[in-house]
């Protein structure tokens, strides 16, 4: 077959109902895919880019167990060229005008931060200003939400334990706080020397010691070696891929990003295996004529192949030309939420999965039915033959399964979650199938209706299997 009678070809598959269905359900299971791979890795990338300033530093080290760390760690540190400072962040109750209110501390030493910087306002109306450092001795920053929670003022007292600090300025954004699920509560920002005076730290009372450190990579890894003997189980060195504030909290969103996405792939793959066993139904006579013509079974396969092969090409181009706009204005989004510019750019390994997916989509679901178009027989244009029986069909949905199960491993990459997906699924297929089979016994037994309700119900029982 020349160009134009390929051409042609491809404009009379076009014109047919369940062949823009297939096409369709792949632009949209590629799209859905691409879309969230490349703003995950853009999302990963962007934040990577700016690791050190979500962590206040290039290094922590958490001491969970609410005691200090030796002097001598810092002094070493300090020896080594690093840049140190402290946080101390606990859970407490404030008094101010007349109002108790509980909150998120956060007392930190006079270089907090090491990286990055705090935002700042010194009224509520007042413009919002970056902070190289954190409050005096003596003074506190609220949150706007706990200033209004407490109906208090800047410049007025907020009392804490046994001291009395003077609020001096809005807490608006920290460094590391954008990936910290410490707490629910409103947050406070105090210093660090005003700690032991209020007296709300007790035996027993549950605080977190966080160490910061900032210096060159390879004089980080030195101390760490010396550091790590030293170490307890309590103790947790992080850096910015390592500890939940960063790195859990990204890949679960990759995660559910994905998994939210392969509900659609999914319901798009289904589209496409039944789009594809109706059009391969409707192709059956014009198989059976091609025989008698005398075309082989091997050349008929290989034509419907090489068809499938640009229904393809034709989703995996319509889907990558959806997602690159879409992701732009992902992308645009998330340089607004964190108010820095981001460097756009198409990651090439982000649109493997995509690829992945309509070659999955077409080879597990679309294919199956297609393939046993060779079977039929030439006697087919004379008699009427059945059509193919569930035992047949069998393994093409053993087929299917396996694909379903391949593709959610691949964006969710974890086997709980996968489970329980399928879980989810399996239940729901089974509720839809008993709520169908009651109303197909309860509509049997209604009578009346006329000749093509009969009929209607006639076909409804005997394709029930299909369904």
């Amino acid at each position: 077959m020349g160009a134009a009678g390929k051409l042609m070809s491809v404009q009379r598959d076009w014109r047919e109902r369940d062949v823009r269905v297939v096409l369709v359900a792949l632009v949209i299971a590629v799209a859905t895919v691409a879309t969230i791979a490349l703003f995950a890795s853009q999302l990963q990338r962007t934040l990577v880019t700016s690791a050190s300033s979500f962590l206040a530093a290039d290094r922590q080290l958490e001491a969970e167990n609410g005691r200090p760390v030796p002097g001598e760690w810092l002094e070493e540190a300090r020896a080594r060229g690093l840049e140190t400072g402290q946080m101390i962040e606990f859970s407490t109750m404030v008094f101010g005008n007349d109002r108790f209110q509980l909150v998120s501390a956060k007392a930190v030493s006079n270089e907090y931060p090491l990286r990055g910087q705090i935002e700042f306002q010194q009224q509520p109306a007042a413009p919002r200003v970056m902070r190289d450092e954190g409050p005096g001795p003596g003074e506190v920053w609220l949150n706007p939400r706990l200033l209004r929670l407490l109906d208090v003022s800047v410049g007025d007292s907020l009392e804490i334990g046994n001291r009395s600090l003077r609020i001096t300025g809005l807490l608006v954004r920290e460094p590391d706080g954008g990936f910290r699920l410490s707490a629910l509560a409103p947050r406070l920002m105090m210093h660090a020397d005003d700690v032991d005076s209020t007296g709300v730290l007790q035996e027993g009372s549950r605080v977190e010691h966080v160490y910061l450190f900032a210096g060159d990579s390879a004089a980080l890894e030195d101390y760490y070696d010396w550091l790590k003997p030293h170490l307890q189980p309590s103790h947790e060195w992080e850096g910015v891929r390592d500890g939940e504030t960063f790195s859990q909290s990204l890949q679960r969103a990759e995660q559910f990003l994905l998994l939210g996405g392969s509900l659609a792939v999914l319901l798009s793959a289904v589209a496409v295996a039944v789009a594809s066993r109706q059009y391969a139904t409707s192709q059956r006579d014009t198989v059976a004529l091609l025989k008698t013509l005398g075309s082989p079974g091997g050349a008929i396969a290989g034509m419907y192949l090489r068809r499938l092969g640009l229904w393809g090409m034709a989703g995996i181009l319509g889907g990558l030309a959806l997602a690159l706009p879409l992701y732009w204005v992902l992308a645009n989004l998330l340089s607004e939420a964190l108010a820095r510019p981001v460097d756009i750019r198409v990651d090439p390994g982000a649109l493997v999965p995509a690829l992945l997916t309509a070659l999955v989509s077409l080879f597990a679901f679309a294919y199956p039915p297609i393939r046993r178009l060779r079977s039929v027989p030439a006697m087919r244009v004379l008699r009427s033959q059945p059509g193919e029986s569930g035992r047949e069909a069998l393994p093409d949905l053993l087929i299917a399964v396996s694909a379903m199960f391949g593709l959610v491993w691949l964006y969710a990459r974890a086997l709980p979650m996968v489970l329980a997906v399928f879980g989810g699924l399996l239940l729901l297929l089974g509720v839809l199938a008993l709520i169908g089979w009651v109303l197909v016994s309860v509509l049997r037994r209604i009578r009346g209706g006329g000749q093509s309700w009969r009929l209607a119900l006639v076909g409804l029982y005997q394709h029930r299997r299909g369904g």
